[in-house]
Formats: structure tokens, sequence, C-alpha cells
């Protein structure tokens, strides 16, 4: 059986707090947490998902994970500097080192990308 649970990264939607990049890994682990201990969920039986800037803290939570069953990823980012510069190493300033967290994700890992789409539905 499939179930889901979606949330929102603090400053983000519905929720309050304010957007950071530690905000957003306290979040996602508050969530893992929660499937953790309040619904009995297991890592070999979680698949996670992150779109854009949430590959993010999908990507810290799943690097320290080992037995996760799955990661997609839709849209990621490399991390926040290479989204505007094409720079082609890490700086201690960049957030969101995408780049540098994947080689430490154990399982089966989905990319979800584009470059560009001619091809879109216009109301």
């Amino acid at each position: 059986m499939l179930k889901g649970c979606g949330y929102d990264y603090s400053g983000y939607g519905q929720s309050s707090g304010k957007p950071s990049e530690h905000n957003t890994y306290a979040n996602i682990e508050a969530v893992y947490k929660c499937l953790e201990e309040s619904y009995g969920a297991k890592q070999e039986n979680i698949i996670l998902y992150g779109q854009s800037v949430g590959s993010g803290p999908t990507l810290n939570l799943a690097a320290r994970l080992p037995h996760l069953r799955a990661v997609v990823l839709h849209s990621p980012i490399l991390s926040s500097l290479r989204v505007m510069y094409p720079v082609k190493r890490t700086y201690w300033f960049d957030i969101y080192k995408n780049i540098d967290k994947i080689p430490y994700v154990n399982c089966h890992v989905l990319i979800i990308h584009v470059e560009s789409s001619k091809y879109y539905y216009n109301k």
C-alpha cells in the first residue's frame, strides 16, 4: 500500500516561520521523525521527493539515511550559487550543496529534469 505525506517548509505555503536553509533541514527532519515515531515508518519503505529548492533538504536527509527505498528529484538544483552562476567548485557561503551530497545517497535516485519544453498546456 502506498501512503503519502506532504508538508510546507517554514515560511512557505501555509507554514509560519522564516524561510532558511537551516529551517528547511529541521522541517524535513521533523517530518521524518514523525513518520518514524508516530506512524512506525521504516527507512526501507520511504521514498523521499524533492522539487527544485526542495531537493536540498531532501538530499541532506537522504545522505544520512542509508536504508531508504528511493529518492525522486524533480528539477533539482546543483546548489543555490550554481543556479545563478556557472561556478565549478563549492564555496563556503553557498547553500543547498546538492552536488556535494548526492554521492552519499545510498539508494536508487530518479532525476526528472528537462532543459526546456516546447510543449505546454495553455488554457
